[in-house]
This record gives C-alpha cells, sequence and structure tokens, in this order.
C-alpha cells in the first residue's frame, strides 16, 4: 500500500506535494501555529485518514 502511494506520487513534482499536504484539514486547522514557528504539532492517524478518505482531491494517493 505505501508503495503504491508513493508510485503515484512519483510525476508531482515537490512543490505540488508540499501544496496538496497543506490542503489537508488537520494542516489547515494549525496553519497559523505554523506560521508562528511553533514545533511538535501532531496529527493522529484517523484525522489524516479522515482527509484521504473523504476528500477527493487526495485520491491521488492511492489510486
Amino acid at each position: 500500500m505505501i508503495k503504491d502511494a508513493l508510485t503515484n506520487l512519483l510525476p508531482y513534482d515537490p512543490f505540488r506535494l508540499v501544496h496538496l499536504t497543506h490542503e489537508h484539514k488537520a494542516w489547515l486547522n494549525d496553519s497559523s501555529k505554523i506560521a508562528n514557528g511553533e514545533k511538535d504539532i501532531s496529527y493522529s492517524d484517523d484525522e489524516i485518514r479522515f482527509d484521504f478518505i473523504t476528500n477527493p482531491k487526495f485520491q491521488i494517493w492511492s489510486k
């Protein structure tokens, strides 16, 4: 499963990948903390999984 996700992401340049990750709800919720330099912000596996499952934009990760 991880190998498949990585294979699907190879065509994307690094800047596109950063842009995609910054569209995740978990990241957006903490964007002000990140902009202020806060460190050690963590996200649960369930938060990340929910983004991948519910947002069609992120389906590239698991095609």
